[in-house]
């Protein structure tokens, strides 16, 4: 791993446990065990810093998007498997990184919107409509209504159940997303989620 690719690792994981307002430069290149005249040698900025993770995070959340959609056939599994693996990610995203986003640095904070407009309305609801017309969902479900008004949110709703640590990623997956999903299916299909395969 290059120096650029550790410091980039370090911060990640300081500001999305953290915050990014709570982390200093000097925190930054103390974990990542350089000094600071080496970390301003790659980022000239605390915000040029914050742009470049917020970019990683986003290319490694489409890279794991991608890999989900090309994985199977079943559409219904495809969603259920990107939010498992949303729910561990956004276990790793402490909510107050978001909110620094949101009050320091509202550009990427767009980006950050962004990515989940494009993961919910583009993928998630793509799939639905894939699913729907293969005739797997209920007549009277509209995934456009599904996606404006669960899963947009489900970043906000998850954030405060992570908090209490009494909840597993299979509490969490099997509360707020098997059961939508299995909900929407047709009789025929409800089998068509396979709950170990997450």
């Amino acid at each position: 791993m290059s120096d650029k690719s550790h410091i980039i690792a370090v911060a990640s994981q300081q500001f999305t446990k953290y915050g990014i307002a709570s982390v200093s430069m000097d925190t930054v290149a103390e974990r990542a065990g350089i000094s600071k005249t080496t970390l301003y040698g790659f980022f000239e900025s605390k915000e040029a810093l914050v742009e470049t993770v917020l970019k990683t995070l986003i290319q490694l959340w489409k890279q794991q998007i991608n890999e989900i959609v090309e994985a199977s056939d079943n559409p219904v599994q495809k969603v259920y498997k990107m939010y498992s693996n949303a729910i561990k990610e956004l276990k790793m995203l402490d909510i107050v990184f978001i909110h620094d986003l949101r009050k320091y640095y509202g550009t990427y904070f767009k980006s950050y919107e962004a990515i989940k407009h494009y993961f919910v309305f583009d993928v998630v609801q793509s799939l639905l409509n894939e699913a729907k017309a293969k005739d797997m969902l209920l007549p009277n479900v509209c995934a456009q209504h599904l996606c404006e008004m669960y899963f947009l949110q489900f970043d906000v709703l998850i954030h405060p159940i992570y908090t209490k640590e009494n909840y597993s990623h299979r509490d969490i997956l099997y509360a707020l997303i098997y059961p939508v999903l299995n909900g929407i299916l047709k009789p025929e299909y409800r089998d068509a989620i396979d709950v170990v395969d997450v």
